[in-house]
């Protein structure tokens, strides 16, 4: 009775022990899973740096009269911001700097003298456009897209008088009239005559 009471105990602790050893097994493994998966995670982390830093550089592309245009946006007549961002308006027509040409066109009608002695000059009244025309050609595309975007008719008047001091009157004529009357890049014949007959006004 003693002996067999005695041998009960045995496979039951040899079963427990094999337990503690298959869990202490099972545990490895999933360490070893959890250590395995930390390799493409790391490889994903090691990726988003590289895409951070290309975001800069793309904003970098753009004048810094990108961030001086939301002030005044934002803060209204600020003689001071105002006055900057012409000043950095000037440079950039001084320098025929290309790039900078969706800032100028944002800035079209934020960026302007806080008193204004002629209102009929465009130039003084409007300094991206004046920019705009310093740079020339390469302005002209951009300027034509901006003018179907918009729907402020102002707007539209500062930008087709901007191509005409860069490609005269005709040129402007001639395109308005290549417009389609409906559809993408169109604009009704009625406001393309409109449009028409004050640039040929406009000329001097």
């Amino acid at each position: 009775m003693n002996t067999a009471s005695f041998a009960v105990p045995l496979p039951a602790h040899k079963q427990l022990w094999r337990a503690v050893v298959a869990l202490c097994c099972l545990a490895t493994l999933e360490s070893c899973d959890k250590e395995g998966t930390t390799v493409p995670q790391n490889a994903e982390h090691k990726e988003t740096p590289v895409k951070n830093v290309t975001r800069p550089a793309n904003t970098t592309l753009r004048s810094p009269l990108d961030g001086i245009t939301l002030q005044l946006k934002d803060q209204g007549g600020d003689w001071e911001k105002r006055n900057e961002a012409i000043k950095i308006v000037k440079q950039i027509g001084e320098q025929r700097q290309a790039e900078a040409i969706p800032s100028l066109l944002d800035g079209m009608l934020i960026v302007q003298p806080f008193s204004i002695n002629n209102a009929l000059d465009y130039a003084d009244t409007y300094p991206c456009s004046a920019a705009l025309v310093q740079i020339g050609d390469p302005a002209v595309p951009q300027v034509q897209a901006r003018i179907l975007e918009t729907g402020a008719n102002i707007e539209q008047m500062v930008l087709l008088d901007t191509i005409r001091r860069i490609k005269g009157s005709d040129f402007v004529s001639q395109w308005l009239d290549s417009l389609p009357d409906s559809g993408v890049g169109s604009l009704s014949k009625q406001h393309r005559t409109e449009l028409k007959h004050w640039v040929l006004s406009q000329a001097h």
